[in-house]
């Protein structure tokens, strides 16, 4: 019987997810009484415990939410101030099709982020941050280039200042 919940325990810590079920099943048995350990009460016992685990989940990605779609507005300048730079000899049309598609690319990260953290696929912190960073990145990247004058068209890399 001993070397039997061995092999279980291997074939379940083998893969994450039979881990945690592995866990919630130890857990569940620590709280059941000896009479009430028929197969269907622990099955319930394992989705209730699940359903906590994505409710918990879910509140968790609300809460990074609430905090991550205001950072975004420090990312859209750092996005919006280079393109602006960049977009001035293009015309409006542009600036316009540079903005539609980073709020695209920044719209799927997050919801794709938020389902993926629902199912509790990834972290909660990472669904809801990644986009942030990832277009921060970018940003900076941009701000970069921008400053070093490779993206604004201009020939003249040293400036004399004019009170020289």
């Amino acid at each position: 019987s001993r070397s039997r919940a061995n092999l279980d325990a291997k074939i379940y810590n083998s893969i994450p997810v039979l881990d945690t079920l592995f866990y919630s099943l130890k857990t569940i048995n620590s709280v059941l009484k000896e009479e009430e350990k028929t197969l269907s009460s622990v099955m319930k016992a394992v989705v209730r415990l699940s359903r906590q685990e994505e409710r918990l989940s879910q509140y968790s990605v609300e809460i990074h939410k609430k905090f991550s779609i205001p950072v975004a507005c420090v990312v859209f300048i750092l996005i919006g101030g280079p393109l602006g730079i960049m977009a001035r000899s293009g015309g409006i049309g542009t600036g316009v099709i540079y903005s539609i598609f980073f709020f695209i690319l920044y719209w799927a990260c997050l919801t794709g982020g938020e389902r993926l953290a629902d199912r509790l696929f990834i972290p909660a912190w990472l669904g809801m941050w990644a986009p942030n960073i990832i277009l921060g990145v970018a940003g900076l990247y941009l701000t970069y280039m921008v400053t070093r004058d490779n993206f604004t068209g201009n020939s003249r890399k040293k400036r004399t200042p004019t009170f020289l």
